[in-house]
């Protein structure tokens, strides 16, 4: 792997193990779905503002020039909504296995959106990966009329999470990464605010000293850390990489479940761990077929 590549990969799997500890937060926070999601990019964007002032002085842009990162951010939104909605009323197993699904979804976005294509190496390299996600999983699944509607929120919730991906791809010669993930997130934030007016409720509403820790620490740790961490390698490293590298989140995660929650993962994880590490070696071990050249031009 070229040195090139290192640091973008390298803060992609950063991304990944900060983004799985939200379900920690999501756990523990009791407050309104809604609520929490728009305090969680609201306060994103707000910590991150002197990066995003410092940056539009030094590459002399104006403020609305950065605004057409307000649409990807509601569609941030809307997968943090309906992430957070979906882990609250269905299965963990079938929340777990639809959401994982972005590099099944990945490669038709990519070639709509961006024109990006997807090589011969990426498609192994994804079967073996989703192969991995799929075999955890897939015992577990569970059909029931009650949990459909978490499961109809899981898809719609994976679906955003890849466009949004996406979105990023598509702008990632917009400037510094600030100048894009502060509006992202700022709209994002306030969005998710105004549904929650409209549902009745208000940034006040339920607020104690430890829904105030669980707000900082998701707004903080998966949020300004792990989906800057995102939005940083999709400008750097091609797509489909982005989405099956992405997919080690489930590692990470089972890690915060045995440390915090006393969740004992069974020997199928470790088989699904292997697949997953094989997907990623064959997808990054061929430097150009990671770098951006093979994007084709938008027409």
């Amino acid at each position: 792997m070229s040195e090139k590549l290192k640091s973008p990969i390298v803060i992609l799997f950063l991304g990944a193990m900060t983004c799985s500890s939200s379900v920690i937060m999501i756990k523990g926070s009791k407050i309104d779905p809604v609520l929490l999601a728009g305090y969680r990019l609201f306060l994103a964007g707000i910590f991150l503002s002197p990066l995003y002032f410092r940056d539009l002085k030094k590459e002399k842009k104006k403020v609305k020039e950065t605004l057409f990162a307000c649409w990807p951010g509601i569609i941030l939104g809307i997968h943090f909504i309906t992430w957070v909605i979906a882990c609250r009323i269905t299965y963990a197993a079938n929340a777990a296995l639809i959401v994982n699904m972005v590099p099944a979804v990945m490669p038709f976005m990519l070639y709509f959106m961006i024109k990006e294509v997807i090589n011969k190496r990426e498609m192994l390299g994804s079967a073996f990966a989703v192969s991995g996600i799929v075999l955890l999983m897939v015992s577990d699944f569970k059909l029931n009329a009650e949990h459909f509607r978490g499961d109809v929120m899981c898809f719609v919730s994976m679906l955003t999470f890849a466009f949004y991906l996406v979105m990023s791809r598509k702008y990632r010669d917009s400037g510094s990464i600030w100048l894009y993930t502060v509006p992202l997130f700022t709209a994002g934030g306030i969005f998710c605010f105004l549904i929650a007016a409209c549902k009745g409720v208000f940034p006040w509403h339920g607020l104690n000293g430890v829904e105030i820790a669980y707000i900082l620490a998701i707004a903080i740790i998966p949020t300004v850390v792990g989906h800057s961490s995102l939005n940083f390698a999709m400008k750097k490293i091609r797509g489909q990489i982005v989405g099956v590298l992405n997919l080690s989140q489930f590692i990470f995660a089972a890690f915060y479940g045995y440390l915090f929650f006393g969740e004992v993962p069974g020997q199928i994880f470790y088989i699904s761990v292997f697949l997953l590490v094989v997907g990623i070696c064959i997808i990054v071990t061929k430097k150009k077929e990671v770098v951006e050249e093979q994007v084709c031009p938008e027409t």
